[in-house]
C-alpha cells in the first residue's frame, strides 16, 4: 500500500507517523546526496514494502538540481487556477501543487522544494489534514504567497518540539529551512528520543496544583522533597548549569518548608513550573545541533528564578479560578517550551508555534496565562526582529494583565513597549506614554521602575532621541550599577546596558569609551546568548564602527565581517539588519580603499533598506551618503552628486532632527563642484 492508504485505514500513533515519513526522508536525502531531487513527493509516492520499510517511488519527475534553471520542465508554468491541489497536472512536470513549496509554483525545484513537501506530508500524517484547507490551484496559491500555515488546535499528542521542526519546514522563505534533510532528520530524532522525564513536573504538581491555586491561598502538606525528581532527570548535556539552577530550586523549596513544613499552593506550583521550564530547556537543546548547542553558555540562566517562588506573582501566583486545569497545564507546558526557543536563540520556531498557542490560550480563557503567553508571543516577534507587529502584540499583553489585575506583568509590558517604541521604532511620543504607564504599574506594587533593566535601556533611547546624551549617559551607568548589585552582572539584559551606553558614548564624540563599552556587551552577550547570537552581532557591529571613528579600519573590519556572517545566518537576507551590516561593511572598505568590494556591498545594502523600510527612510540617505563617497574616490563625480542630493532630500524630509546631517551632505554637494554649490 501507499503511505496515504496506509494511514487511512486507522489513526495512527503520532511516533509511527513519523518513524514512516523520516524512512522516507532518508530516502529522498540519499538522492539529494546524488545530485537528484525528487520534484513530486507526497504520500502517494511512498510504499510500504513487505519488510515494513518504506520506499519512496515514481521519479518520473525527477531531476538533477545541477541542471540549467532555465528549463522549461522545473517550472510551474500554465497551470490551470482551478486545478484539483491533490493530482499530478497532466503534461506538466512539476508536481502536485498541494505538496510544492512557494517557489516551486515560479521557478526551479530545489532540494528544498523537496523538504517542503516531506513536511506537509508529515503535517497531514501527524494532523489529518494539510497546512491550507484548499480545494483549487488558485485558491492555493492566494494562501502560500501571503500566509504562513497554523498549528491545529488539536495536535494530537505530538510534542512542541517536534511540531516547531516540522514548521521551520514549511517556512515561505527557503533560506529559514532546515540546512537540508539530513538535518532535519537528525532533528526530529533528538525531538522524538523518548525522554522519562517528559511529563515528570505535572507528577510533582501539576494540574493537582492548578485546582489547588484555585483554592486562593490554600496551604498544603506539599513540602515532600523535589531530590527524587531531579535524580530522575538527570545531569543532561549542560549538567553543570543544570545543576547550579537545581541547587537554587532546591534550596528555595527547602527555605520555604523549613519555614513551617508548610507552603500554599502557589508557591508549590511556581516550583513545580520552574522544574518544567528545565525539562522544556532540555528538550529544546536536544533537537539542535551540537554546534548549535556548543554556543548557549548557560542556557538555564535565562530562566524565571526559582527565588521568585517565595513570594510567587503573575501566573505563579495568581488565584483565578481554574475550570480546564488539564488545559491549563497543557498551556503552561507549551509556554515553558516558548520560552525555551527563546532561550536557545530560535525566534523563527518561536514564531512557528505562538500564534496557536496564543488562539488556544484565548479559547481556554485562564486570564493569568493568556497574559503571560501573550507577552511571550510579543517577545518572539521582538526576537525575530518584526518591530511593528511586537508593539501590537505587547499592548495586547499590556491590556490583559491589567484587566487580569497582574500589575508587575503590566509594567513589563510597558517597559518593553517603552525600549521598543524609543529605540526600535523612533516614536518618541508614544514612548514617553508608555513610560507613564510603566511607572503607574510598578507604583502600583510599591517597585522602583529604575530596577527594571528593559525601563532603562527605554528611558535612556528616549533621552538620546531628545538630544540628552548627557543624561542617557547617566541613566544608563546607574542601571549597570544597579544590576551588578543584583548579581546581574552577566546577565543579557545587561549586556543590552552596555551596547546602548556604547550608542551614546558614540554619540557624544567618545569611540574610545564607546569601543569599551561595546566590547563589554559582546562579552556578556556571548555568555549569555552564545557566540553566535543576534545581540552580539549587534555589538561587534557597533564596535567596528567605533573603530571606524577611532581610524582603526583595518580592526574593525572583521568585526563588520563576523557580524554579518552571523547576521545571515539567523536572519533573512532582506532583513533591515543585514543591510546595517552590509552598509557597514561598505563604509570600512571605502576607508581601505577597496572600493570596488565597498560597491557590491553598498549596493546590497540599499536593495535591502529599499525593499523593507521605503525609499524615502533615513537608512537610504545613509546608505546613498556612503555610496556617494565610493563614486566620488572612484572619480565618478556626476554620480555621487546625484546621490547626495537625493540623500540631502530624504534627510530633510525626515525631520529637524536630521538638520545636521542635511548641512553636512551640502558641504559635500560644494566640495565636489564649488561652482555648483546648493
Amino acid at each position: 500500500p501507499t503511505l496515504r492508504e496506509h494511514l487511512a485505514v486507522a489513526p495512527r500513533p503520532w511516533r509511527e507517523v513519523l518513524a514512516l515519513v523520516l524512512d522516507a526522508a532518508r530516502g529522498l536525502w540519499a538522492a539529494h546526496q546524488h545530485g537528484v531531487v525528487h520534484r513530486d513527493f507526497k504520500p502517494d509516492n511512498v510504499i510500504l514494502a513487505t519488510d515494513g520499510r518504506p520506499r519512496v517511488v515514481d521519479f518520473g519527475l525527477a531531476r538533477s538540481f545541477a541542471a540549467d534553471d532555465d528549463d522549461e520542465t522545473t517550472r510551474g508554468r500554465g497551470l490551470a487556477p482551478h486545478a484539483d491541489v491533490a493530482l499530478t497536472p497532466t503534461g506538466h512536470a512539476l508536481g502536485t501543487p498541494a505538496y510544492m513549496a512557494p517557489e516551486a509554483f515560479t521557478g526551479p525545484c530545489t532540494p528544498g522544494c523537496d523538504q517542503y513537501s516531506l513536511c506537509v506530508a508529515l503535517f497531514e500524517g501527524l494532523f489529518g489534514a494539510r497546512p491550507f484547507a484548499v480545494r483549487t490551484t488558485e485558491e492555493l496559491l492566494a494562501k502560500i504567497s501571503r500566509e504562513d500555515p497554523a498549528v491545529p488546535r488539536d495536535r494530537r499528542g505530538v510534542p512542541a518540539a517536534v511540531i516547531a521542526l516540522v514548521m521551520r519546514g514549511l517556512d515561505r522563505d527557503p533560506g529559514q529551512r532546515h540546512r537540508d534533510l539530513g538535518a532535519l532528520v537528525a532533528a526530529l530524532e533528538r525531538a522524538a528520543r523518548p525522554r522519562t522525564y517528559g511529563m515528570l513536573w505535572l507528577g510533582v504538581g501539576g494540574a493537582a496544583t492548578v485546582l489547588a491555586v484555585a483554592g486562593l491561598g490554600a496551604t498544603a502538606e506539599v513540602c515532600a522533597t523535589g531530590e527524587a525528581a531531579w535524580a530522575k532527570l538527570g545531569p543532561g548535556d549542560d549538567a553543570r548549569s543544570q545543576a547550579a539552577y537545581a541547587a537554587r530550586w532546591r534550596q528555595t523549596e527547602q527555605s520555604l518548608c523549613d519555614a513551617g513544613a508548610m507552603m500554599t499552593a502557589a508557591q508549590r506550583h511556581c516550583l513545580d513550573r520552574r522544574m518544567g521550564d528545565v525539562i522544556a530547556v532540555r528538550e529544546v537543546l536536544a533537537t539542535l545541533e551540537p554546534d548549535a548547542r556548543a554556543v548557549l553558555d548557560d542556557p538555564f540562566a535565562g530562566l524565571p528564578a526559582p527565588e521568585d517562588c517565595v513570594a510567587p506573582s503573575g501566573t505563579d501566583g495568581a488565584t483565578t479560578i481554574v475550570t480546564d486545569p488539564a488545559a491549563v497545564a497543557r498551556l503552561e507546558s507549551a509556554a515553558s517550551h516558548l520560552r525555551a526557543l527563546m532561550i536557545a536563540s530560535q525566534p523563527a520556531l518561536g514564531l512557528a508555534i505562538s500564534p496557536g498557542l496564543l488562539a488556544e490560550a484565548r479559547t481556554v480563557g485562564h486570564p493569568p496565562l493568556l497574559a503571560e503567553i501573550a507577552h511571550a508571543h510579543a517577545r518572539t516577534l521582538l526576537l525575530a526582529s518584526q518591530y511593528r507587529e511586537a508593539a501590537v502584540a505587547f499592548e495586547e499583553a499590556f491590556h490583559l494583565a491589567q484587566a487580569a489585575g497582574l500589575d508587575h506583568e503590566a509594567a513589563r509590558a510597558a517597559c518593553d513597549l517603552l525600549r521598543l517604541h524609543g529605540h526600535f521604532l523612533g516614536d518618541t511620543r508614544t514612548a514617553r506614554r508608555w513610560a507613564a504607564h510603566a511607572d503607574a504599574a510598578f507604583a502600583r506594587v510599591g517597585v522602583d521602575p529604575k530596577t527594571s533593566g528593559v525601563y532603562n535601556e527605554g528611558l535612556a533611547s528616549l533621552a538620546e532621541r531628545e538630544g540628552d546624551l548627557e543624561g542617557a549617559e547617566a541613566m544608563l551607568r546607574q542601571a549597570i550599577a544597579t544590576a551588578e548589585g543584583k548579581g546581574a552582572a552577566r546577565h543579557g539584559m545587561t549586556g543590552g546596558l552596555h551596547n546602548r551606553l556604547g550608542f551614546a558614548l558614540l554619540q557624544r564624540d567618545r569611540p574610545a569609551d564607546a569601543l569599551a563599552a561595546f566590547t563589554v556587551a559582546a562579552s556578556i552577550f556571548a555568555a549569555s546568548n552564545g557566540a553566535q547570537s543576534l545581540p552580539r552581532a549587534s555589538a561587534l557591529d557597533n564596535a567596528g564602527v567605533a573603530l571606524g571613528r577611532l581610524g582603526r579600519s583595518g580592526e574593525a573590519l572583521p568585526h563588520h565581517e563576523e557580524a554579518l556572517a552571523i547576521r545571515e545566518a539567523l536572519l533573512a537576507d532582506d532583513h533591515p539588519d543585514t543591510g546595517a551590516s552590509l552598509g557597514n561593511m561598505a563604509e570600512v572598505l571605502e576607508r581601505l580603499g577597496r572600493r570596488d568590494e565597498a560597491a557590491g556591498y553598498i549596493d546590497r545594502a540599499l536593495v535591502v533598506f529599499t525593499r523593507r523600510l521605503g525609499a524615502e527612510h533615513p537608512h537610504v540617505a545613509t546608505g546613498l551618503e556612503i555610496r556617494a563617497r565610493i563614486l566620488a574616490g572612484s572619480g565618478d563625480r556626476d554620480g555621487a552628486r546625484v546621490d547626495l542630493e537625493k540623500a540631502a532630500r530624504i534627510f530633510a524630509a525626515a525631520g529637524p532632527e536630521y538638520a545636521a546631517s542635511v548641512a553636512e551632505l551640502q558641504a559635500a554637494i560644494a566640495a565636489l563642484d564649488p561652482s555648483e554649490a546648493r
